[in-house]
């Protein structure tokens, strides 16, 4: 690529030895690393999204890793021709199959408070400091699917996805209200991330 941008991912295992469930003792982690090239999301660029339940919690009859659930919800937004997964427990939202879900309404950012229900990702954390920096109002508290769909806007955040904006869920237009805020969160976020990776 000639901008030089890459994905990088890395991943410390226990290390290598014997299959058990308990500890190993004395073995170094392995570490692994996968570099390719890859643009960062464009921040502006509106995202479609599907929901389903959140059920991540609900298969120990599953021999699995507990990413299992995330796989199969962002292959059925594959096979919907969409970017996203929203899941949710009953009415409640909890985050993306990949990536933290926030809403804005009346100029106020709600977002999934950071317990044992989401993984509090850096995008959110980057969001949520951007908000207060601004004078935002923010919420760390439950929101439902109606107050979703009735949101100013509904942002999607990760490490690759800094802020952006769902403009549908199954189908339905969401968001669009709240443009000029929006904005605001989206350029500086955007400003904020190419200063902290120059080389």
């Amino acid at each position: 690529m000639d901008d030089g941008e890459l994905w990088v991912y890395f991943q410390l295992s226990r290390g290598t030895g014997f299959r058990t469930h308990a500890f190993l003792e004395k073995e170094e982690s392995n570490l692994w690393i996968m570099i390719r090239p890859m643009p960062i999301k464009d921040t502006y660029k509106p995202m479609r999204c599907i929901t389903m339940e959140d059920t991540r919690f609900y298969h120990c009859n599953i021999k699995s890793l507990n990413l299992l659930p995330n796989v199969l919800a962002t292959q059925a937004t594959v096979e919907a021709g969409v970017e996203e997964c929203i899941l949710h427990r009953g009415e409640t939202v909890t985050e993306c199959a990949h990536s933290n879900l926030s809403i804005l309404k009346d100029g106020v950012l709600f977002t999934h408070p950071a317990n044992e229900m989401i993984l509090a990702g850096t995008g959110r954390a980057h969001l949520l400091k951007a908000c207060r920096d601004f004078g935002i109002p923010v919420r760390e508290e439950r929101y439902t699917v109606k107050e979703l769909m009735e949101a100013d806007e509904v942002i999607i955040t990760s490490a690759s996805a800094l802020c952006i904006p769902v403009c549908e869920v199954d189908g339905t237009p969401v968001g669009g209200k709240a443009p000029t805020l929006l904005r605001k969160l989206q350029d500086h976020l955007l400003a904020d991330f190419l200063r902290e990776t120059e080389a």
